[in-house]
């Protein structure tokens, strides 16, 4: 192959490869972006997953917790049966109005592993779940400060409430995290293949370019040219 030649070669194999590893980038960027996507919404609607204890009320659990935050969820037939808005709970800023749930809640009490009592706090978003089987709503949250064994109670028993689990629940930070990561890694999937296709085109038209220019005119046909000794 001439140097002339090696240069636009060289372009539309590079665009070529870029155009494949586009490709298959947005194929598997959209299936893992998916996937991550339709995980986070089945924690969010499926308030019994990733739960690591469930005990009826009243009970008593030591449970081994990692240093992150947990939810606490109420179970029960009927929690909800009488609220067509689902969580009642609208937030404590100026403006809105905290009202109570149409249940009586539990007591929890959560315990360190160094003996001392970790403050439940209010959910940071409200929950709700219905199946055939149970209800289920968020009623608190609190953040294990170091990984260890911790013990949670449950008194003040109801008839509504049967059950309450500690889970870990949706990540809001990590889930955004995971959109903007995704956003991102497809967009450059889509740039490097859009990147791809101008290399070979281009390539494909220098190509033709450098071919016509260096193309020979062949030699004249016999019988052309001066005759032999005209100009001596």
């Amino acid at each position: 192959m001439s140097r002339s030649r090696r240069g636009p070669v060289l372009v539309m194999v590079l665009g070529v490869l870029l155009m494949v590893a586009g490709t298959v980038g947005f194929f598997v960027g959209t299936y893992v972006f998916g996937t991550r996507l339709v995980d986070s919404a089945a924690d969010a609607i499926d308030l019994r997953a990733n739960l690591v204890t469930e005990m009826h009320v009243p009970g008593s659990e030591d449970v081994a917790l990692d240093h992150e935050t947990y939810r606490v969820v109420a179970f029960g037939p009927r929690l909800t049966h009488n609220v067509p808005s689902g969580p009642v709970r609208s937030g404590d800023a100026p403006g809105t109005t905290l009202e109570a749930l149409p249940f009586p809640e539990p007591r929890i009490t959560v315990t360190g592993p160094d003996g001392q009592r970790v403050p439940l706090e209010e959910a940071f978003t409200d929950s709700v779940s219905n199946t055939n089987d149970y209800d289920a709503v968020v009623i608190g949250e609190f953040t294990a400060t170091e990984a260890g064994t911790y013990t949670i109670s449950t008194e003040r028993p109801s008839r509504q409430v049967t059950t309450v689990g500690v889970g870990t629940g949706i990540d809001l930070e990590e889930t955004v995290d995971s959109v903007i990561g995704g956003g991102l890694v497809l967009a450059a999937t889509v740039g490097a293949g859009a990147l791809g296709f101008l290399l070979l085109l281009g390539g494909i038209i220098w190509f033709a370019v450098r071919g016509s220019s260096s193309y020979d005119p062949p030699p004249p046909p016999p019988g052309y040219g001066p005759l032999p000794g005209q100009y001596s």
